[in-house]
């Protein structure tokens, strides 16, 4: 009955998993929705105008086909979409592989929403190796640095709970590490994940030798185990709450309370990267 006990929760995050709203609302040309974003193209040209059929992962529906990888089912893995450069221009195809940053803009002030690199990717597999995937995304940069978070909060769509899936990159490297692969869990290997994240940061941060050998010494210092990540998420579930029960209006209280439960859940892989920053140049 405990193992149950234990297990029941997992089960419930692996297979109802939902994502967290981050983008506003996008801008209508008939019935087609795109996003303000500025494009920065391998060939250094950047270009400013409306794209289309590209991830907004606020709209996506709240479980997802597990048969696919995640980068797929949240719209990450693309392969083209479509821009104009005006209203009333033409659409035409640009092609992920020509593409570097996606920079998305708010409609109204032309301010930075979101910024996205193009990453090729590695994992950790059940025997602690770092291997390649044959696949490059586009993902949100969420902290820049000389060791690079990236990543996006998917949660437990009917509990509330939300948890950060990150990637690690540091500046001068050709790949990004997955630090936590949802993709790979199940119920038999849940208890790696520890393990695999301290290697995806390992892994990621081989040009600091400062860094790298700091951590691998003093690994206990940063919250990551599988236990942690969770704690962070109830804590910023509990006050997300306080938050829904002060504030009046709906859409603000959502913002809010979101916004509560993605600091506390990347709060761990923030003060790694600050460390990073510290001791190398």
């Amino acid at each position: 009955m405990n193992y149950l006990k234990k297990i029941f929760p997992l089960l419930l995050f692996l297979f109802s998993l939902s994502v967290e709203a981050q983008l506003g609302e996008g801008i209508y040309f008939g019935r087609k929705r795109y996003e303000k974003a500025e494009i920065i193209l391998e060939n250094g040209t950047n270009r400013t105008g409306y794209i289309r059929d590209f991830t907004n992962y606020k709209h996506k529906a709240n479980s997802f086909s597990r048969f696919n990888s995640l980068e797929k089912n949240l719209g990450f893995l693309v392969k083209k979409f479509y821009f104009r450069t005006t209203k009333d221009s033409k659409d035409e195809k640009i092609r992920i592989g020509d593409v570097k940053s996606i920079i998305i803009l708010d409609a109204n002030s032309g301010e930075e929403v979101m910024h996205l690199d193009k990453l090729k990717l590695k994992t950790i597999n059940s025997s602690y190796e770092a291997v390649k995937l044959r696949k490059e995304v586009m993902l949100p940069l969420i902290s820049e640095g000389k060791w690079k978070i990236y990543g996006f909060s998917v949660g437990r769509a009917f509990l509330g709970h939300t948890i950060f899936v990150p990637y690690f990159k540091e500046t001068q490297s050709e790949y990004a590490y997955i630090g936590i692969d949802i993709g790979r869990l199940n119920v038999f290997n849940f208890s790696k994940v520890k393990k695999r994240v301290i290697k995806a940061i390992e892994e990621s941060s081989k040009k600091c030798p400062q860094f790298h050998n700091y951590f691998k010494k003093n690994t206990s210092e940063f919250i990551i185990s599988s236990r942690d990540i969770l704690d962070l998420s109830k804590k910023g579930l509990k006050n997300s709450v306080k938050i829904d029960s002060t504030i009046q209006n709906t859409e603000m209280r959502k913002v809010l309370m979101g916004k509560m439960r993605y600091d506390y859940n990347i709060k761990p892989y923030i003060q790694i990267q600050q460390k990073y920053n510290e001791l190398c140049d």
